[in-house]
């Protein structure tokens, strides 16, 4: 098949309505999407991504009233989050209703469901009658895609049609929340920071599962948390590559292999550029990349735990 880049949501849909995996623009990363209705669909993008048949997908529509029919109770916490963050980079987990193959779910009883915060993604979203189910637009536990230019590097001909709404704004994954009586539970910190939950509700109503391990992300060259002593060793192999939040360049490291994400210390601006200067390390020839953690406050406490993930212990 041949893979169309374009900006036509009109195309973009009569690829969704016959059955094919898209991939679509959000806020937060580029995501694959398919009819969630459409079993046959939902079985082309776990092939796609060569992703378990146990590991749920999450799924996207365009409004709150459209989550009546999926899922079985909204909680009144789930509401408030809902007025606060959606549209926006906040996957909520609820009990799911029959209308939503197991297939989608991994076989579980429940659904990850969010609607986002990106301008061409909610017009598409509006335009179908169905919802869809959008994992991240990446091979399974890989580095995930900013860009239309990014997953057409990875995915040339291999699918039919990428929506292409510029750069992802967030550049990291959605908070994923789920419910337990009166309290909210936070299984991944991403786009929406804490201490954005916490202005919410009151600490007592928000646990974060540290149980909950998520699988780790790999990448074609390997990476680890950055430590100086590595410079001071006198045999040190310079094909290393450094992203750094926003110091300075290291004298002895290639410069163009190390990438400053934001020279303005943005916690935001660095957020956004993150994967994308792990895409474009991993054009040249390195043994290994280096990443500097990010402060531990707000948006930097998501982003090191991503780190966590990203990085060889």
């Amino acid at each position: 098949m041949k893979t169309i880049v374009g900006n036509n949501i009109t195309k973009a849909i009569e690829f969704l309505n016959n059955g094919e995996v898209i991939a679509m623009p959000t806020e937060t990363v580029y995501g694959f999407a398919a009819n969630a209705l459409d079993e046959s669909a939902v079985k082309k993008l776990f092939n796609l991504k060569k992703r378990p048949y146990s590991q749920a997908i999450s799924i996207q529509i365009s409004s709150v009233k459209k989550i009546k029919e999926l899922i079985k109770v909204m909680p009144k916490n789930a509401e408030k989050l809902a007025e606060n963050f959606w549209p926006g980079p906040l996957t909520m987990i609820f009990d799911k209703s029959d209308y939503i193959s197991d297939l989608v779910t991994g076989g579980k009883s429940t659904v990850g469901i969010r609607i986002p915060e990106h301008e061409q993604s909610l017009r598409l979203l509006k335009k179908i009658s169905y919802p869809l189910a959008v994992p991240s637009a990446n091979i399974h536990n890989q580095i995930s895609c900013t860009s239309a230019k990014d997953v057409f590097k990875k995915f040339e001909n291999k699918i039919n049609y990428i929506l292409d709404g510029g750069e992802s704004s967030k550049g990291i994954e959605s908070t994923i929340v789920g419910f337990e009586k009166d309290q909210v539970m936070v299984f991944r910190l991403g786009a929406i920071s804490l201490n954005e939950l916490k202005k919410v509700f009151n600490d007592k109503n928000i646990i974060v599962d540290q149980t909950n391990q998520r699988n780790n992300i790999s990448s074609t060259i390997p990476i680890f948390k950055f430590r100086d002593a590595e410079l001071s060793n006198k045999k040190l192999n310079l094909k290393i590559g450094i992203i750094h939040f926003d110091s300075e360049l290291i004298d002895v490291i290639p410069k163009r292999n190390q990438i400053i994400l934001s020279p303005k210390s943005d916690i935001n601006e660095a957020s956004k550029n993150l994967y994308s200067a792990i895409h474009n390390l991993n054009l040249y020839e390195l043994d290994k990349i280096y990443i500097k953690p990010f402060p531990d406050v707000d948006l930097g406490k998501s982003i090191n735990q991503l780190i966590e993930r990203l990085t060889n212990k």
